[in-house]
């Protein structure tokens, strides 16, 4: 490859990340880590798992990237105290990103062929399942939340929208709904 091509691709890959701005959707009930109960008895071990789908196949690979903010927003919360090794109670979360890849894709394409003068946007659908094993019974939370992102000249998808990087998008994603879980399990009479 020419040294001129290298250089092209450099600056492309350099300029690309600035182009792409991700947002989370702003319909989805927040819950604060302050509207959090600190259980009586301190913090609870649990065991953690999460998974990665998807449209419903599971992709090992992409775990990773689940699990460490799923760990970060329960360590946060002070409600527990997340392990990977065996425990008495198990959070296993189970994301399922429902995507739409050939309209990605096409869209992906439009925009890179004007070179972003033509923008394009994409919405990412998250269906969340949380169960819990606890006390000897399986108690299962559902969620759904949404990213959307923009590539190139394409105005934000609704008013006073906040920007993100797409993984910090995502992260903030699995917060609210981790945060919203742990509340739904507290007015439930779990962990306390």
């Amino acid at each position: 490859m020419s040294h001129v091509k290298k250089l092209v691709l450099v600056l492309c890959l350099m300029l690309l990340p600035g182009c792409m701005n991700s947002y989370v959707d702003p319909g989805f009930a927040k819950i604060s880590v302050d509207k959090l109960k600190q259980p009586s008895g301190g913090t609870v071990d649990v065991q953690v798992k999460a998974k990665y789908l998807l449209n419903g196949e599971h992709k090992p690979g992409a775990d990773k990237y689940i699990i460490a903010p799923v760990e970060r927003v329960l360590l946060q919360s002070g409600v527990f105290k997340p392990y990977r090794t065996d425990q008495s109670i198990v959070i296993d979360v189970v994301l399922d990103n429902k995507a739409n890849l050939e309209d990605a894709a096409a869209k992906g394409f439009a925009t890179g062929f004007t070179f972003g003068l033509v923008g394009s946007g994409v919405t990412d659908f998250y269906e969340f399942k949380v169960v819990c094993q606890v006390n000897g019974q399986s108690v299962t939370r559902s969620y759904k939340h949404a990213l959307h992102t923009t590539i190139g000249a394409k105005e934000p998808p609704f008013p006073n929208a906040v920007s993100y990087q797409p993984q910090e998008g995502f992260e903030v994603i699995v917060g609210e709904v981790m945060n919203r879980y742990i509340k739904d399990m507290q007015d439930a009479g779990y962990f306390l």
